[in-house]
C-alpha cells in the first residue's frame, strides 16, 4: 500500500511543482523559498492580518515581518489595505497572485486526482470512493 501512496505523491509533486512554475514564469517571479510561503500561508490562516498578528502568529519581531511583507507587496503577492478603525495602521492580505501560489498545492492534488479517475471505470470510481470515504471516515475519528 505504501508504494502506492509513494507512486501517487511522486505525482502530485511533479504536478505541483510544474504548476508552481509556470505561476511564477507568467508573473516574473524568479524564486519563491519556504519562507516567503510561510507568510503567504500565516496572511491567509488570519484573513487581513495587521504587521503585529503576522509577527506573533510566526513568533518572529515586528522588522523581520516588516521587511518581508514589503518584498512580497514589490512582487505583487501581498497588498496592503488601510484599517477602517484605525487609519495609521494597515493590514495586508492576498493578491490574486498570493492567493494562486497559497492554494496551488490543493490545485496539483485535484489535477492529479482528476487525471487518476479518468482511468477508471464508473464500477471502480465507486469501489475508490467508498473504500477512501471509509478509511477518511475512520482517521479522522481516531484520537492520536
Amino acid at each position: 500500500m505504501e508504494e502506492i501512496f509513494n507512486e501517487l505523491y511522486d505525482l502530485f509533486e511533479k504536478e505541483s511543482e510544474l504548476q508552481l512554475e509556470q505561476k511564477m514564469s507568467s508573473m516574473s517571479i524568479d524564486y519563491l523559498t519556504l519562507n516567503h510561503y510561510q507568510y503567504l500561508q500565516a496572511v491567509k490562516q488570519l484573513g487581513a492580518p495587521t504587521l503585529s498578528d503576522i509577527s506573533d502568529y510566526l513568533d518572529l519581531s515586528n522588522a523581520s515581518v516588516s521587511v518581508m511583507v514589503k518584498k512580497l507587496i514589490k512582487e505583487s503577492l501581498l497588498e496592503k489595505i488601510q484599517s477602517e478603525e484605525d487609519k495609521r495602521s494597515y493590514h495586508v492580505q492576498l493578491t490574486e497572485f498570493g492567493k494562486q501560489i497559497v492554494d496551488h498545492d490543493k490545485n496539483s492534488f485535484l489535477s492529479v486526482m482528476r487525471r487518476v479517475e479518468a482511468e477508471l471505470d464508473e464500477e471502480e470510481r465507486k469501489q475508490v470512493r467508498q473504500i477512501l470515504g471509509k478509511a477518511i471516515h475512520k482517521s479522522s475519528n481516531r484520537k492520536e
